[in-house]
């Protein structure tokens, strides 16, 4: 029989606090999940991402069909207004494709940054889904208006997402390849209904586009100052002395074909008011960008008072030369 003595250490499980302090498990409370929460899909963040008011250029597309008059029959005003919504579709796509590739640039842009994949409102891989998505669904709409506008459609995409990837980080080369994606639009509109297109719109359209992207590239530099070569290496390029004087030779380019195509199209009297008209409208424009007022051109160009009645005036003009 043992006997216990004061000197004899009691038998006894220890508090758990001696074990495990309590500065421990207020430490094991702050430490970071392993299996964050994943981010949920917002529609809204979704529909501002893929620029509806951006749209606007897609109206290209019916330029043929109005012109030749064959809107007024209901099978080719349906191809029309079916071609236009798969670009619209096609275009959405290569927006997000294009703020994918450009997140980390745009995150240190003033007004990019806004942007909702840049913003983190929106994730990559809901952007990348949606991206997909939506480009299938611009080769579902095609798929009835014939092989050949599916191919003008797919070199609209593939030509975007170089651009994206390539071809915008070449001076000259990134504002002409954003021309020609409207210069497909036109083209595209016109095979859909099965009419021809004359080169001098074309010429017009695209010297057009070429002018109004001079103009956002002249508006980026004037916005960003010093420090837009660090925001994208191509704007080192774009001097403001250099831009002014190429949005100039663009300018008188795109007002003479303009002429040109309506004296071939409606008459010398159509062609006349036509020419004054669009040269409204592209020297508003120039004379906006120099001095400072244009940040976004289809912004200025939808809500600047001047040249949104000349471009109704202009339309006036084209629909009084095909249907009277």
């Amino acid at each position: 029989m043992s006997i216990t003595t004061d000197a004899d250490p009691v038998l006894h499980n220890p508090p758990i606090d001696a074990i495990y302090p309590p500065i421990a498990w207020s430490a094991l409370a702050t430490l970071p999940n392993p299996r964050p929460a994943r981010q949920r899909f917002s529609p809204r963040e979704g529909w501002l991402a893929v620029r509806p008011h951006q749209w606007v250029k897609n109206s290209l597309v019916l330029v043929s069909p109005i012109v030749t008059g064959v809107v007024l029959h209901p099978a080719a005003l349906l191809a029309a207004v079916i071609a236009t919504a798969a670009f619209c579709a096609a275009s959405a796509a290569t927006y997000l494709v294009n703020d994918i590739a450009d997140i980390d640039a745009d995150k240190l842009h003033p007004t990019k940054q806004l942007r909702p994949i840049a913003a983190g409102t929106l994730s990559i891989r809901h952007a990348q889904i949606a991206a997909f998505a939506i480009g299938c669904l611009s080769f579902g709409l095609a798929i009835d208006l014939g092989w050949l506008f599916v191919g003008l459609l797919a070199v609209y995409l593939a030509k975007t997402t170089l651009y994206s990837n390539r071809l915008k980080r070449i001076p000259a080369v990134d504002v002409a390849t954003v021309a020609v994606g409207f210069v497909l639009r036109v083209v595209a509109g016109a095979v859909a209904v099965g009419v021809g297109v004359s080169i001098w719109l074309l010429v017009s359209v695209w010297a057009g586009a070429v002018l109004i992207s001079l103009g956002k590239r002249h508006a980026e530099v004037g916005r960003l100052g010093a420090g837009a070569g660090d925001h994208r290496a191509v704007l080192d390029w774009y001097r403001p002395t250099r831009t002014t004087a190429m949005m100039i030779v663009t300018e008188v380019a795109a007002i003479t074909a303009v002429g040109m195509w309506f004296l071939a199209t409606f008459g010398t009297t159509t062609a006349a008011a036509a020419t004054v008209t669009v040269t409204i409208i592209f020297e508003r424009f120039r004379r906006l960008v120099l001095a400072g007022h244009v940040d976004d051109p289809v912004h200025v160009i939808s809500h600047d008072r001047p040249i949104a009645l000349a471009t109704v005036a202009l339309s006036l003009v084209m629909i009084a030369g095909v249907f009277l």
